[in-house]
């Protein structure tokens, strides 16, 4: 034993075959790298059972750099001074260069004693006596977690680290008290006469406060003797009283009584602890915490698809940057989502535009250069098909071959007038064509190739073929039939009338025929599934070959398969009406009892279309995607509904003065660029 009675020294342990280097009296490097925190000061019992077991490395022959130099980490006096005789399991935890964080408050706020324990204790006491050691569970309540949450400190009950300070060190602090002038060892001299002054220790692992000296067990009692005792200590009930500070008085605590956290070890980075001290500190009134939260959440990126928000970060930071370097703002670089952006919001509100620049940032109409018009040809819609076939022709031969533009599709939404003009574009003499004929299957597919243009192939709109063919067994003009089986409006009505049904009452009772929703919904699989299960009969071919159009996820041959499956049907359907008709003309009709000729027509032509379409991006456009979606009338459609959100009524003067805006609004809600959604009525039809 040494001079104090104790059996373990330093001079012992720096000498154990096994250890490189002692960090304090408590915890020491082995000889393969790891640190190892003793049971007790200078024993040696831990180091061995680690040398014994598994974790150590020695076994294998690595061993670490500190065996090559010197074993011990000398103090500034190699002899063993008095701060290393106290023992604290919260310095062993802590770096050379940290001082203990203290709660104290040297005035008691109260002087009654009251046990501090509420009526929500976590823990009851154990009325089953036994001689087994169990730990000490130390003060805990809803009161004290809430202290705990509240007070940085890692001990309590003495007095504040400045007067300790400054009464150790009196000729170092004549004025004000910081830890920067204290080197390790006076470090390590306030630590130890902080810890003699504190009476209990935070546990925030366990969340419960502790007696000083608890060794976390005890036998046969709710507590063990230490923290028994503090049940009745005045200076803690004063500490778990106080309330928390309010948010705008945190910013005066001082940084370091946070730098004794765990996290700080990770922490090497001077910018990075910066902004960790900025978030432990929770100052709400700055706004450093709001950039953190927004780089963060753009490295992990949050901000991937707001391509538009992107665009006013990147488009700020340039009016920054050039402001900071005494520069004007101009010929700033605006990207495409932001540009159509501030086109989009100036024309709602030209008004909404000013403001939105003078606050942020931001261009005006006048400085977007406008998109390039190809035509555009005024009609009082009463043009017959001759009229409109001219205008086609007239677009096909003169105007497309000048401008080296290629148009590979006319679209239509099956009116009388401009199917007819189709039809004649279609019928055009060309010297050459693209015919698909099979006279077996009675198929015969041809369109016009033209010179310096390529093929010209007409496109009924797929969505306005699909709301043909619902409104079909709407009309009460005419009764479907299929064999024994009839389709007409009371099949939709024991539809809707289902709890299951996925169509709406106004998709069936007083509907609208151009709503696209209520389309959609009498063809897609789940009422064609309530339609088998109840043996209902419904046609659902046609909305087969619409679908080989509008879906993105099929092969170009699974397309033809769809189309040419809906146009054997047709054929087959109206080859049996009329012989039916033949052989009974007095029940049936071809008139009453199928299709309107010209929705026989149109569904046709889609089959057609598909299959030319098809050939023609195989033979002539195979560097394109084909992308039957596209085409049709759709396009045209939205143009015009987008004008007619600009501006209610309009000329043809008003109309080519908004192009600019309609080509980027179209194109922003088209790439989804821009998000405007609105509520829209279930009968609302085309927008």
């Amino acid at each position: 034993m040494n001079k104090n009675g104790w059996k373990y020294s330093k001079k012992k342990l720096a000498k154990h075959e096994f250890c490189a280097a002692i960090i304090n009296p408590k915890k020491v490097i082995c000889i393969c790298g790891k640190t190892i925190k003793l049971g007790r000061k200078w024993d040696e019992d831990f180091l061995n059972r680690h040398v014994n077991g598994n974790g150590c490395k020695r076994k294998i022959g690595q061993r670490s750099i500190y065996c090559f130099f010197n074993n011990t980490i000398s103090n500034e006096n190699e002899e063993i001074s008095s701060e290393e005789e106290y023992d604290s399991d919260i310095c062993d935890s802590m770096n050379n260069d940290n001082i203990i964080t203290v709660d104290s408050e040297e005035d008691d706020i109260y002087n009654n004693s009251n046990d501090i324990l509420s009526s929500e204790d976590e823990d009851q006491p154990i009325s089953k006596q036994s001689k087994k050691r169990i730990c000490c569970p130390g003060l805990r309540s809803q009161r004290i977690r809430y202290y705990i949450e509240r007070t940085p400190a890692q001990v309590g009950g003495a007095r504040r680290i400045e007067v300790i300070g400054k009464e150790l060190f009196p000729l170092l602090f004549v004025d004000k008290f910081s830890q920067k002038k204290l080197n390790i060892s006076q470090k390590r001299k306030l630590n130890r006469q902080i810890y003699t002054e504190a009476e209990w220790k935070i546990d925030r692992e366990g969340f419960c406060v502790r007696g000083k000296n608890c060794n976390g067990e005890y036998i046969n009692n709710y507590l063990c003797i230490e923290c028994k005792n503090l049940k009745s200590n005045a200076k803690l009930v004063n500490r778990v009283r106080v309330t928390k500070p309010d948010e705008k008085n945190l910013k005066f605590t001082p940084n370091w009584y946070f730098e004794n956290d765990k996290l700080k070890k990770y922490l090497k980075n001077g910018d990075l602890l910066t902004i960790w001290n900025i978030i432990k500190n929770n100052n709400n009134s700055t706004n450093s915490n709001l950039w953190i939260t927004i780089a963060t959440k753009g490295l992990k990126g949050a901000f991937n698809n707001l391509d538009t928000f992107k665009g006013l970060c990147n488009i700020m930071c340039q009016v920054i940057d050039r402001k900071e370097k005494g520069k004007g703002t101009q010929n700033l670089q605006y990207s495409e989502e932001f540009t159509s952006f501030l086109v989009i919001l100036g024309t709602i509100s030209p008004r909404a535009l000013d403001l939105f620049r003078q606050n942020l940032v931001g261009r005006s109409i006048q400085s977007i250069r406008q998109l390039l018009i190809i035509a555009l040809i005024p009609n009082n819609g009463r043009d017959s098909a001759d009229i409109i076939a001219n205008l086609h022709k007239k677009l096909l031969l003169e105007i497309a071959s000048q401008l080296n533009i290629s148009i590979i599709s006319i679209g239509s939404d099956g009116a009388a007038a401009e199917f007819k003009a189709q039809s004649i574009i279609m019928n055009m003499q060309t010297i050459n064509k693209i015919e698909i004929i099979d006279s077996t299957l009675n198929i015969n597919f041809s369109c016009p190739i033209l010179s310096n243009i390529g093929p010209v192939i007409r496109i009924q709109d797929p969505k306005h073929a699909k709301k043909t063919a619902r409104n079909i067994i709407m009309s009460g003009a005419r009764v479907l039939t299929f064999g024994k089986h009839i389709a007409n409006f009371e099949h939709f009505l024991n539809l809707v009338n289902s709890p299951t049904s996925v169509l709406y009452k106004n998709d069936v009772i007083k509907l609208d025929r151009q709503d696209d929703g209520a389309a959609y919904r009498s063809f897609c699989y789940h009422n064609l599934a309530q339609c088998l299960n109840k043996n209902e009969i419904k046609k659902g071919y046609e909305g087969e070959l619409v679908d080989s159009y509008l879906n993105r996820e099929i092969c170009p041959v699974e397309r033809i398969r769809m189309c040419m499956t809906a146009y054997f049907f047709l054929r087959l359907w109206r080859y049996h009406i009329e012989t039916v008709t033949r052989n009974y003309p007095n029940f049936m009709f071809i008139q009453q009892n199928f299709m309107a000729i010209q929705s026989f027509s149109i569904f046709n032509s889609l089959s057609e279309s598909m299959v030319l379409l098809v050939k023609s991006y195989r033979e002539y456009y195979p560097e394109f995607p084909l992308l039957p979606w596209m085409h049709g009338s759709e396009a045209c459609e939205h143009v015009f509904g987008i004008a007619r959100q600009i501006r209610t009524d309009f000329d043809f003067a008003e109309l080519l003065q908004m192009i600019s805006k309609i080509s980027h609004y179209s194109k922003s809600i088209r790439t989804s660029n821009l998000l405007d959604e609105k509520e829209k009525s279930v009968r609302e039809g085309i927008i």
